[in-house]
């Protein structure tokens, strides 16, 4: 979400304050781009509700962005919840993956493919790949055919079982628009 104006992006609920009523969401860095930490920008959740937050945390090195809202109720119900993340590291070429986003005017895309690539180092998909350290043989990034449209960063990469296995990053039309996200594991790390 955003300002008024602001282009649409995704995002997930990763951690929840029961006492406090807060919940942690993460996106990427490049959806915040307008501030660094302790930056407010507008997040609007699936059931339509609007909450200020806070950049709590920013990894530009690996695209990420913590927020922090305050007062966010969970719906316990089926409406906003917190994501279950999965083990990135046990992700393998050829494995199902689902992705969802939030592009133009659609309120959510859901798209399907497979698990195209796995990288272990951010080198050779990042645009401006200086100073990223490869720092194990862990998978850093999937590449994937299921459709990334613009809205769709921040959003999560889904596994067979429903679980988040990366946080939807970017396209390279250069190979014919294939999706690049972040291993969740690396998102964890960040």
């Amino acid at each position: 979400g955003g300002r008024e104006g602001a282009e649409k992006a995704a995002g997930l609920v990763v951690a929840a304050d029961p006492a406090s009523g807060g919940v942690t969401v993460v996106t990427n860095a490049h959806v915040v781009r307008a501030g660094g930490e302790g930056a407010r920008l507008l997040v609007t959740f699936q059931d339509g509700d609007a909450r200020d937050a806070t950049v709590a945390g920013l990894s530009p090195e690996l695209d990420v962005a913590v927020l922090s809202v305050a007062a966010k109720r969970l719906d316990d119900g089926g409406g906003v919840g917190v994501a279950a993340l999965g083990d990135s590291d046990a992700v393998a070429l050829g494995d199902w993956c689902v992705t969802i986003g939030h592009p133009a005017e659609l309120d959510n895309v859901v798209t399907l493919g497979v698990v195209s690539a796995v990288r272990t180092s951010a080198a050779d998909v990042l645009r401006d790949p200086t100073n990223v350290p490869v720092l194990d043989r862990a998978p850093m990034f999937f590449a994937t055919d299921a459709l990334f449209n613009k809205g769709i960063s921040g959003g999560p990469l889904l596994n067979a079982a429903g679980e988040v296995i990366g946080l939807s990053t970017y396209k390279r039309e250069d190979l014919n628009g294939l999706g690049f996200a972040i291993a969740i594991n690396r998102v964890r790390g960040a």
